[in-house]
């Protein structure tokens, strides 16, 4: 292999690491667990609505009412970062090639390994710029409620 390829294979190498970083530099990834549901707040929970532009984003699903069960922000890197919202739902984030953040939603049960239910891949700058990255599935008890993962820019 000649010397002057070497190079370029090594520019270019360098070049997407430091395009990587640079693209998450900073960036904080905002979670939100919601339950929709055409059911009312349960009694004595501490669960919020939904704000309304999340609500807008959600408006071809069925459901009348979202609440937030939980919220969290998660620094975003090239190494995966776990966020555990319920005992029943953590999600794994992390920075891949091309300025995509990689989600990965995990059903977790007491007693064995974490089961992955879905990936998907966002881009990271429509997040920076105001887009929702949302990710939903059936309660497997009830067909009457939905649980939805939102990801969006953190503050």
């Amino acid at each position: 292999m000649s010397r002057i390829y070497r190079f370029i294979v090594l520019v270019s190498l360098i070049t997407a690491g430091f395009s990587l970083t640079v693209s998450a530099a900073g960036f904080k990834a905002k979670l939100q667990l919601a339950w929709g549901t055409d059911g009312s707040k349960p009694a004595g929970s501490d669960w919020t609505e939904l704000d309304a532009k999340a609500k807008t984003k959600l408006r071809n699903l069925r459901w009348k009412n979202y609440w937030v069960l939980k919220t969290a922000e998660s620094a975003v890197s090239g190494v995966s970062q776990r966020t555990v919202l319920s005992d029943k739902c953590a999600v794994d984030i992390r920075v891949v090639a091309g300025g995509f953040l990689e989600v990965k939603i995990f059903d977790l049960k007491a007693g064995s390994e974490p089961k992955l239910v879905k990936t998907v891949q966002h881009a990271i700058k429509a997040l920076k710029g105001g887009e929702h990255c949302i990710i939903a599935g059936d309660d497997k008890n009830s067909w009457e409620n939905a649980w939805v993962v939102i990801i969006t820019g953190g503050q």
